[in-house]
């Protein structure tokens, strides 16, 4: 018996080394999705081709089983290899894998009974060598497993067809020529193999070698002819996951297109499948939620980070409007916004708040106070105020010094602040002065609380330079149901009125309103 013509051989290896190459290709752009899974796909394919051709030049049968153990090291895995790469080019992802995984059992389980071949006979039954047609060709039985292995392939194969076909119905222009040519070459070899195992190939011959010089022709006009593996897209995408911000692609119908790693990182977003309706009870899309549904274009959210602080987002919609009715959808720019929100924070505190004691400045103090007043005209509840005095406090300055006479102010606020409710209002009016709104307090109750502030600040011992300091105040106090006339001028001098009565009596004093000798 003679060998195969050389032209086969030829065209053979031929198959083998335009494959070979196209896979160098595309692991030189591995950044583009789906890239490196083309690698293996095109690898396996030219081990396959290279396999087929050194089986058709023996012709004893030890020779042609050698040669069809390099074979599967390809054929097995070719379409497992195929539909991991169609997932990662239409999500733009890799499917994970503990999932990959699955998709190779079989195929390891064939590669291991062909590598066993010669003991038993689950795979071929009684392999010979015999004279084809045109030349010799390995004659078998098929084994049970031989046929599980083919149905296999055949399912992997037609799924990742029709992955596809959905895919180039989603999208236009270079997507969908890209995905049609890919489904062309993804069928050749599927329709060879079934003719094969029905009979239909005239001489025993594989078809499997010939239909892949197909694909790979097919497969050289979508790289440099219709850009498959373009620099640009690699770019994009390369430029998407290097920003800080979040990127999310949603179809009109929920359902997530595209997303970048940034967006990935968010609480939540990692579960997220590209393809797949977004779920209504994910934390992520619960955020997003008035966003997806077109009732906002833009708002803001904050969540709990795994650092222990809470991080502060914006979202922003844009529409993406396409010719074709379904392409419609929506993109999200998800920006990190926690810095600047801290810093109009900090801005907001620092506005409000009196630098030295940390308590209200005279501005935020007068308007919480006028809420109070409104809401004593509104409910015809009593409102009091308490208008204090440290008493002699500007002798300390002279004596002590800045630094001590501030350092007295802080412990004074502080025993002050353990004197009071929750709902009082607390603040510095200026210099040594204090002002507290007390909400719904009549004039005994204001008149108590002004009573254990004064005793509170009698416990206070500083003790400077070795010097105890012994510091008192004077208090103001008043309380009134507020009306057409109340203001809080008014509310301040009547208090103000009978502070100066609690310092004529000797400092260390309460005065209430009701004391003021009437004029």
């Amino acid at each position: 018996m003679q060998q195969a013509p050389t032209i086969i051989l030829i065209i053979l290896y031929l198959v083998g080394l335009v494959s070979t190459y196209l896979a160098a290709w595309a692991q030189l752009r591995s950044r583009v999705p789906a890239a490196k899974e083309f690698f293996f796909l095109l690898m396996a394919v030219a081990v396959y081709a290279f396999g087929y051709a050194v089986e058709l030049s023996r012709i004893n049968i030890h020779g042609v089983l050698q040669a069809i153990k390099l074979e599967y090291i390809g054929l097995a895995f070719i379409p497992s290899l195929l539909l991991v790469f169609v997932y990662h080019y239409i999500y733009k992802h890799s499917m994970k894998r503990k999932y990959a995984l699955w998709f190779f059992i079989i195929p390891t389980i064939t590669l291991l009974l062909v590598f066993s071949i010669n003991s038993h006979s689950l795979f071929y039954i009684n392999p010979q060598v015999v004279e084809g047609d045109f030349f010799p060709v390995l004659s078998f039985e098929k084994g049970n497993w031989y046929y599980v292995n083919f149905l296999y392939q055949q399912l992997v194969s037609i799924t990742a067809i029709v992955l596809l076909a959905l895919y180039a119905r989603r999208n236009k222009g270079k997507q969908r020529k890209h995905a049609i040519a890919i489904i062309v070459a993804a069928i050749m070899p599927l329709l060879g193999s079934v003719f094969y195992i029905f009979g239909l190939i005239p001489g025993q011959l594989d078809p499997g070698p010939f239909t892949l010089s197909i694909t790979s022709l097919i497969i050289s006009v979508g790289i440099f002819r219709l850009g498959l593996f373009e620099l640009v897209p690699a770019a994009r995408e390369f430029a998407l996951d290097s920003i800080r911000d979040g990127f999310l692609v949603v179809d009109k119908k929920c359902r997530l297109q595209d997303m970048n790693k940034a967006a990935r990182a968010l609480p939540g977003a990692n579960k997220l499948i590209i393809g797949e309706t977004l779920p209504k009870n994910n934390p992520f899309v619960r955020y997003l939620a008035a966003i997806i549904d077109g009732s906002e274009q833009e708002l803001k959210f904050s969540v709990d980070g795994n650092d222990g602080n809470i991080h502060y987002y914006q979202a922003t919609a844009y529409a993406i409007e396409t010719n074709v009715p379904y392409e419609k959808g929506t993109t999200i720019l998800i920006s990190d916004i926690t810095d600047s929100a801290n810093l109009m924070k900090m801005l907001s505190h620092k506005s409000q708040t009196d630098e030295l004691t940390g308590l209200l400045n005279r501005r935020q103090l007068i308007r919480l106070g006028d809420n109070e007043i409104k809401r004593s005209k509104q409910n015809n509840t009593p409102i009091g105020v308490i208008l204090i005095d440290l008493d002699h406090f500007k002798s300390v300055n002279e004596d002590f010094g800045q630094s001590t006479g501030d350092h007295i102010l802080k412990e004074v606020t502080k025993c002050f602040a353990s004197g009071l409710r929750n709902v009082d209002i607390f603040g510095r009016y200026g210099g040594e002065e204090f002002v507290i709104f007390l909400p719904n307090t009549d004039m005994a109750l204001a008149n108590t609380i002004a009573e254990r502030l004064k005793e509170k600040i009698l416990t206070l011992k500083l003790n400077i330079d070795g010097k105890e300091i012994d510091t008192t105040a004077s208090f103001g106090v008043h309380a009134t149901v507020a009306n057409s006339l109340t203001t809080i001028d008014t509310l301040i001098n009547v208090a103000d009125k009978a502070l100066r009565l609690a310092k004529n009596k000797g400092r260390n004093q309460v005065a209430l309103s009701s004391d003021i000798p009437k004029e």
